[in-house]
């Protein structure tokens, strides 16, 4: 599986435009916790992304999954979520950035 990265304000286009159908925190290490969010793409499949900290950077990870559950559920609704607790089982792409088209109608 592939987990692509999105920018928090392209998080909340996907929001806005109903194409989140699943939320899960994944667990990478001790104290690094992130968001994975299933949405809807252009072409009527699901690609999983995460957070990035800001353009050109990686991944945004939380140390205390409270707060990210807190984020999750006040920012974006959120009032149940998956919780993965092994070993990673995806990759994050080279390029790992989700463009506009891939989710935009």
């Amino acid at each position: 599986m592939r987990v692509y990265l999105i920018l928090l304000k392209q998080l909340e286009e996907v929001f806005n435009q109903k194409k989140v159908i699943r939320i899960a925190i994944q667990r990478m290490d001790k104290k690094k916790w992130i968001p994975l969010f299933d949405v809807k793409n252009s072409e009527g499949g699901v690609i999983t992304c995460s957070l990035r900290v800001q353009s050109g950077e990686g991944v945004r990870t939380w140390a205390d999954l409270r707060i990210l559950a807190e984020m999750l559920r006040d920012d974006f609704g959120a009032k149940e979520v998956g919780l993965f607790l092994d070993e990673p089982d995806f990759i994050f792409p080279d390029d790992g950035v989700l463009d506009k088209d891939e989710y935009s109608d």
